[in-house]
């Protein structure tokens, strides 16, 4: 059997639609350290699947999860992201981090960028982004969460209509924020400048937004 976990781990980004044979259309949403792969209803994120790392419910199972609902060819996947390319304009990913593409030539851009591979953001966040032409090597602008030390404080929140409580932060698990009392898909560092989203429902901005 194919090994979906480490071909979307190369070439997929967060947001991308896929499909499942029992749930339908779906969003990828992480790779978790346990090798499931954690998809989402793309009307609401809140509803997570997960699949093993070859695309079965059960590890018995069969095969459940596609690259679309009329390809479920997992190699021609592959095939198709190696000949993908760019417009400017477009939100992309490669090493963890987002871009944006500006002022490079149409025909140049390719969906590889010194040794990373370049991967559609299907949801970015916005014009706020740090700018940069393909080929500058420049990570952008955002909160590095590896930086985050058990006992630290932190605001967090189980959906995006919750107001954000304070807790403290115990580490990160499965794309989520751990802290005592449970895992928190939504999260940022309480400081001088999140403190006053505590016990509101705004939303975080954009430097606080993690990138999986």
């Amino acid at each position: 059997m194919i090994n979906i976990y480490n071909l979307l781990k190369a070439h997929a980004a967060n947001g991308e639609l896929l499909y499942s044979t029992c749930y339908g259309i779906v969003a990828f949403h992480s790779l978790c350290p346990n090798g499931k792969i954690r998809v989402s209803d793309p009307e609401d994120s809140y509803k997570i699947y997960d699949f093993t790392e070859f695309g079965q419910l059960l590890p018995s199972g069969e095969c459940l999860l596609f690259p679309s609902i009329t390809q479920r060819d997992w190699n021609k996947y592959v095939e198709e992201r190696k000949n993908e390319t760019f417009k400017v304009g477009d939100y992309v990913k490669f090493d963890g981090h987002q871009y944006k593409i500006i002022g490079a030539p149409v025909a140049t851009l390719c969906g590889e960028v010194g040794q990373f591979r370049l991967m559609p953001l299907v949801t970015n966040f916005g014009d706020n982004s740090v700018k940069i032409s393909v080929g500058e090597n420049t990570h952008i602008n955002s909160f590095d969460y590896d930086e985050m030390r058990p006992y630290d404080k932190v605001l967090v929140r189980q959906n995006t209509n919750d107001r954000w409580l304070t807790a403290l932060f115990c580490g990160m698990r499965e794309g989520c924020v751990e802290t005592e009392a449970d895992l928190w898909p939504h999260f940022m560092p309480y400081n001088d400048e999140t403190a006053g989203y505590a016990n509101t429902t705004k939303e975080a901005p954009n430097f606080y937004k993690m990138i999986i």
